[in-house]
Formats: C-alpha cells, sequence, structure tokens
C-alpha cells in the first residue's frame, strides 16, 4: 500500500516520476493526498509515460484538501488499470486523449474536478465483467469538455448526488443504463 502527501512545500518533479513510475506499479493500492495550501502538478513528457501523466496499475484513491494540476500531453491525464476513487481536492486535467479513467469503476465521492479532453472525459472501461465497469457520483463537481462522450461507464453510470456539467462534447453521458437522481447540465 502507497500513501503520498505533498507537504507545503511540494514534491520535486523527478521525486513525482520516481513515486508513479516505480512505486505505483509494485503497490496494491495507492493513495494521493493533497494538503490544503499546495499545489501539484505533473505533465508527462510525451516520450516516456506508460499512457498517462498519473498511471497505477492499482486501485488509486485521490484525496485531501490540496490542488492537483494533471497534464496529459502524450495520452490520458489520471489513469487507474483498476479502481479509481475521486474523493476530495482540487483537480485540473487537461489530455491530448482521456482525461480521468478507472478501468474497473470510478466514483467520484467529494472535491472539484475541471477535466478538459481530446477524446472522451471521464470513463469506466471494464467490458469483460458485468459487476465491472460501472460509474458513480455521489458528491462533488465535475466539469467536463470533451472531443467525445463526457461521462461513459460501460456497465452502469449512476448520479446520485453532486453537480455534473458537460461545457462541450459529442455526447454529454453515455451507459447502458444511466440513473441520475439529480441535477445534470449538458
Amino acid at each position: 500500500r502507497l500513501h503520498t502527501t505533498m507537504g507545503k512545500d511540494g514534491y520535486s518533479e523527478e521525486a513525482v516520476r520516481k513515486v508513479l513510475a516505480y512505486a505505483l506499479p509494485k503497490a496494491e493500492s495507492a493513495h494521493v493526498v493533497l494538503v490544503i495550501e499546495t499545489m501539484g502538478a505533473y505533465a508527462d513528457t510525451a516520450d516516456d509515460a506508460p499512457n498517462a501523466a498519473l498511471y497505477s496499475t492499482v486501485d488509486l484513491t485521490i484525496a485531501g484538501t490540496g490542488a492537483l494540476n494533471v497534464t496529459g500531453n502524450a495520452f490520458d491525464g489520471i489513469v487507474s488499470k483498476d479502481g479509481l476513487v475521486l474523493a476530495a481536492g482540487d483537480v485540473t486535467v487537461n489530455a491530448v486523449d482521456e482525461g480521468i479513467k478507472g478501468k474497473d469503476y470510478l466514483v467520484l465521492a467529494g472535491g472539484r474536478y475541471n477535466v478538459t479532453a481530446g477524446d472522451d472525459g471521464v470513463k469506466s472501461t471494464n467490458d469483460e465483467d458485468e459487476n465491472r465497469g460501472w460509474l458513480s457520483v455521489y458528491g462533488g463537481e465535475l466539469t467536463v469538455s470533451s472531443g467525445d462522450d463526457a461521462v461513459k461507464a460501460e456497465t452502469l453510470l449512476t448520479v446520485h448526488g453532486g453537480t455534473v456539467k458537460v461545457s462541450e462534447s459529442v455526447e454529454g453521458m453515455e451507459a447502458a443504463p444511466a440513473i441520475a437522481e439529480c441535477p445534470i447540465y449538458l
């Protein structure tokens, strides 16, 4: 289990690269905690990133009261090859391909997320297991501008709370089925 906290002075870009490149692939789960009055930024190099600026092969949780800017110059912004929980924080993602992707599931529980993506904005992609590939919004604020689908789930998409705003997309929300229990702004 990896628990990373960005302190008041933050981490150097080299330290962030080492954590992302070496520790995440070997951990069982990872937690990125954003501390108030801090701002972390990481941009992939367009040459050596796996397929995202913030990439994890295990379950990933992003939480805390700080801010994080993620720029996917080559591919995606934030990717977890397992599950992804967005619990808190002020996160901005700009990516040439997909913005935020959790393969098995993606949960938005709180925080503010502004996503600009050349392809899909926010999605869960597991189409091999009928109990995976779902996306649920329970709270927080999600604003998406995308070149294709803004919010997409392979299996089930539910919005129980929070705010989802789509400023630009080909399809606002896509899933079979999609259930919304609160307002969605398309």
